[in-house]
């Protein structure tokens, strides 16, 4: 082919054809532009496909990391739950030495002295945040959202997961330091009558219950529901926009979806049990834009988050909420703890 035209070049500068080779040549350099730039069409569609495919990679990573840290939000909120309990009938001076002795109740004696971090799985994000700038366009909004969760939510975690270890290795070095038991406490689970005392009566202890309530429950546990929130946000954001309808099963996250299988618990409801100054109040729960929603008292509306282990709580802090159906899964009642007492409608 090279040979073809270069003879024809030659022919026409023999002839003196000189305006015919001029064209030709104008020609034969357009020609080979629009190669150069069909390859670099070619090039750069390439690359495009090979930076959508690293994104997709890093997303489907993310994604599958999301759904381990909804598992673990949800076990931490339903630890936080029976810990509030546990915690509020120290502070209102509601067990006794029998309770220490006979260890009726779980972990009494270890309130405050052991806690769990939640832990946040973000591998996929950082490696995501390494190509940012060969990012495709049609993921700038996944992207900014998470973020958001991230940067923002996941670093107000991670300082009460140290905060919270801080306050309980706090509680600890200061029975290390002024009691002669803390041996026998620590390591032999010992319930003389001088530690049931201190538990009982030591208004230094009673001090160190109401600070870990307050980091546990009133700051770790919100910022844990805050982060599961929109961790679920974002997870449902990535299914949607790679297709990943399958996964949901394999992540066994179905019960955050599929809200039409609660449709026969909405209705009204009316409060009775023994708190006697709220009975004949009412509740209703009902279902909008794909949620789960309860109206309490026809003022205040919340909606039932839908954990894992089929237990229910409602966004709040400080009060942890359980809803109740039987074994035919048919919502006869439901139990309201912590919303002025324990009301049962």
């Amino acid at each position: 082919m090279i040979k073809f035209f270069r003879k024809i070049r030659q022919n026409m500068i023999t002839q003196n054809k000189v305006s015919k080779y001029l064209l030709y040549a104008i020609g034969e350099i357009l020609l080979v532009v629009i190669g150069i730039l069909i390859a670099l069409q070619i090039n750069s569609s390439n690359e495009l496909k090979i930076q959508k495919e690293k994104a997709k990679i890093n997303l489907i990573q993310i994604h599958s990391e999301l759904a381990r840290s909804i598992h673990n939000a949800d076990f931490a909120i339903e630890d936080y739950r029976k810990r509030d309990s546990l915690l509020h009938i120290i502070l209102d001076n509601k067990v006794s030495s029998d309770d220490y002795k006979k260890n009726t109740i779980p972990f009494l004696s270890s309130a405050i002295s052991n806690y769990m971090t939640f832990q946040i799985l973000d591998n996929g994000f950082e490696s995501l945040m390494l190509d940012l700038s060969t990012l495709p366009t049609e993921y700038t909004s996944l992207v900014d959202d998470l973020k958001i969760l991230y940067k923002s939510n996941k670093e107000d975690v991670d300082h009460f997961n140290t905060k919270i270890g801080n306050t309980a290795s706090a509680h600890l070095e200061s029975l290390r330091k002024t009691k002669t038991w803390f041996a026998d406490y620590q390591y032999n689970y010992t319930a003389t009558d001088e530690i049931i005392a201190y538990f009982l009566s030591d208004p230094f202890y009673k001090n160190d219950v109401a600070e870990f309530h307050n980091v546990a429950i009133q700051n770790h546990l919100g910022l844990i529901m805050w982060f599961r929130d929109k961790a679920i946000n974002n997870y449902s954001a990535i299914t949607k926009t790679l297709g990943l309808e399958e996964k949901v099963t394999d992540h066994q996250l179905e019960h955050l979806f599929d809200i039409k299988k609660y449709s026969h618990w909405q209705g009204s409801y009316i409060a009775g049990g023994e708190e006697k100054s709220q009975a004949g109040r009412p509740a209703k729960i009902f279902i909008e834009n794909d949620s789960l929603f309860i109206d309490i008292y026809n003022s205040k509306r919340e909606q039932i988050r839908i954990m894992s282990n089929g237990n229910f709580y409602l966004n709040r802090q400080s009060n942890i909420y359980l809803v109740k159906n039987d074994k035919n899964d048919e919502l006869e009642s439901f139990n309201l703890q912590g919303y002025k007492g324990n009301i049962e409608f």
